[in-house]
């Protein structure tokens, strides 16, 4: 009977975070009700509130989403097996397709900015990517691809600060133009942060990768879920 029960309380949740991302990435935080996330989701307030006791926490729940969507990104960029600098740039644009192709993580971004200031979620997650990063930009500078006048700690946090700026700005009705601005950031800061004789490769690597993906993109089309 137990067994039964918990596949549709998943279910019921599944469809609750659904309704919430949709509402929370086109409206905000503030201007939605749960009013409106209980009428997308087709359940009852009293099944919205046994999962999520309060309008905050379930944002927080959207936010934690993201947050693991972002990780599988930054696994899969692990797996790839590619140097400290192009492991970076590559979780910059695998993090930004999630960004174009997915309500939830859009949902999430917004919220992040929205509530984050009032809670820990902006700290936390700043501090998660600017761990990652850190610890690939120590690597990229012993590898040569990064020059030793920048610290991993300083030049993590300029990036975190990029990659949050440009999902706060990104109008998800132009995903092309999100990809576009990740790589004309990364044009921006290359020359800042690699030695000369590495710069060409890393201007055409990232370009490369930045044609890829929008020609990706427009080729079929964008799958939000």
């Amino acid at each position: 009977m137990v067994a039964s029960k918990e596949p549709r309380a998943e279910t019921t949740r599944r469809a609750i975070l659904d309704s919430a991302a949709d509402e929370f990435s086109r409206r905000g935080y503030s201007r939605v009700n749960i009013s409106d996330i209980v009428a997308g989701a087709q359940v009852s307030k009293g099944a919205l509130h046994f999962h999520f006791p309060s309008k905050l926490e379930l944002a927080e729940a959207v936010i934690d989403e993201k947050r693991r969507l972002f990780r599988e990104a930054v696994a899969e960029t692990f797996t790839r097996r590619l140097s400290g600098l192009e492991s970076v740039m590559d979780i910059f644009f695998a993090t930004g397709r999630r960004f174009v192709e997915n309500r939830m993580v859009q949902a999430g971004v917004r919220l992040t900015v929205e509530i984050g200031r009032d809670t820990d979620v902006l700290r936390d997650s700043q501090a998660e990517w600017t761990g990652v990063l850190g610890g690939l930009i120590e690597r990229a500078t012993v590898e040569g691809d990064v020059r030793g006048d920048h610290t991993p700690d300083g030049l993590s946090r300029i990036l975190t600060s990029i990659m949050f700026g440009l999902g706060d700005y990104a109008d998800p009705r132009d995903p092309a133009r999100f990809l576009l601005d990740i790589q004309h950031a990364w044009e921006l800061v290359l020359p800042g942060v690699v030695p000369a004789d590495k710069l060409p490769y890393f201007v055409h690597l990232v370009q490369r990768r930045g044609r890829h993906e929008i020609r990706e993109l427009t080729s079929s089309p964008v799958a939000i879920s």
